[in-house]
């Protein structure tokens, strides 16, 4: 979901960095996991970009403060999905296939970033694609694959298989 930007004020409140603004995931769940961790959800309120959020056992800033950077993690199924919607996270490990159907390869990562890009590899090449619904055409996850529009001019760079190591 994010990561603990720091604490927010004495009582041992966090304020959660979102990766999706928009989400409201940590506002519906009752357990959380914080650097690993799993605790009970107690509250949850919005702020700007950012959640602040209690948790069972954070009393103190120090507590808090003692969670700085940590990973702020919800079960996937308490992610609730429109038809035709995915969690970026979702396109990993799964086939990569053009509008006409032909293999270009499978998703091997997820770059973040303010446009996340997904990385694409076949046996000895990769493609970096921007995952916005121009390119993504659709993610069928009972299929394993993902279905692409490239567009003109995508780079196509032979994979250093020393950097994969």
């Amino acid at each position: 979901m994010g990561y603990v930007a720091r604490a927010h004020g004495v009582r041992g409140e966090l304020r959660v960095q979102l990766f999706d603004a928009a989400s409201r995931a940590l506002h519906e769940v009752e357990r959380v996991w914080i650097g690993g961790v799993e605790r009970a959800a107690l509250a949850a309120r919005p702020t700007s970009g950012a959640v602040l959020l209690t948790v069972a056992g954070v009393r103190d800033k120090d507590a808090a403060d003692a969670l700085r950077g940590a990973a702020v993690e919800v079960p996937r199924a308490a992610i609730p999905l429109g038809p035709g919607e995915f969690l970026v996270s979702d396109l990993v490990g799964l086939e990569v296939v053009d509008e006409t159907g032909t293999a270009l390869g499978r998703a091997v990562a997820i770059l973040p970033g303010a446009q996340d890009l997904l990385v694409i590899h076949d046996d000895a090449h990769e493609r970096i694609l921007p995952v916005v619904p121009e390119f993504i055409l659709a993610v069928e996850r009972a299929a394993g694959r993902v279905v692409v529009r490239l567009p003109e001019g995508l780079p196509v760079e032979p994979i250093d298989r020393r950097r994969r190591r």
